[in-house]
């Protein structure tokens, strides 16, 4: 009963590392000349933007000191957005409609901080806050007609990096928040868990007329492995 009272109440400080991989939705924020344009005929097109699939493996390294955490990472991570327009005539109605997606391939560089709080013994709450540098590495569009039918050029087609560097920003910064929850198997392992969110900071286009920021809503898992313990016990055995 002593020696438990012991672990439960000690602190384990120390380098962790700490693998996870993450699984979500990446929206874009576009801002265009104009969503929806009305040509001297009085025809237009819309252009409503939907959600892609995004993912995130991570490993970082971090540094624990009491219920403080420092970490500092290296991830890979994809966002995008699809568009849907149509051309109408004035009376309303279709006379096609296009899909374009795009895709963005990011290797990122986040630093975190946060606090963990203890749910009992072996369970706890890890909230964490902190920035991304990020490295543009490639796009790939994927393009299509779907009403009426006609074949397009380059249906799925991967940027070169001359395409890539004429039209987006090798480097930019997002933010990050994240709320990890966890199990403690023992002194050296976790298991854990959460929702995170990153957002964009700076806009990916090169155009300044225009703004094109995605944000990231992944759940992630993982786990912690402390490389090296140093036990202060907050609490003495009664003798």
């Amino acid at each position: 009963m002593l020696t438990c009272g012991c672990i439960t109440a000690s602190a384990q400080d120390g380098f962790y590392l700490q693998p996870e991989f993450g699984l979500g939705k990446s929206v874009a924020n576009i801002q265009h000349p104009y969503s929806i344009y009305f040509a001297a005929w009085g025809s237009g097109w819309t252009v409503p933007v939907k959600s892609v699939i995004t993912f995130n493996p991570r490993v970082s390294a971090g540094y624990r000191y009491h219920n403080w955490n420092f970490t500092f990472g290296l991830s890979y991570t994809k966002s995008g957005f699809t568009e849907d327009s149509a051309w109408t005539s004035p009376g309303g109605a279709i006379g096609f409609t296009y899909k374009e997606t795009m895709y963005y391939y990011h290797i990122m560089v986040p630093v975190t901080a946060g606090y963990t709080f203890p749910l009992g013994s072996h369970f706890f709450c890890n909230p964490a806050i902190g920035g991304e540098f990020a490295y543009n590495t490639s796009a790939r569009i994927i393009r299509g007609n779907y009403y009426p039918t006609i074949e397009t050029v380059e249906p799925d087609h991967t940027l070169t990096s001359s395409e890539f560097n004429n039209n987006y920003k090798r480097t930019g910064f997002w933010g990050l928040a994240r709320v990890q929850f966890g199990y403690k198997a023992n002194d050296r392992l976790s298991i854990i868990a959460g929702p995170e969110v990153q957002t964009m900071f700076t806009s990916i286009l090169k155009d300044n007329n225009n703004s094109q920021k995605s944000t990231n809503y992944t759940f992630s898992a993982g786990i912690t492995w402390i490389l090296k313990n140093h036990k202060k016990a907050e609490d003495k055995p009664a003798k």
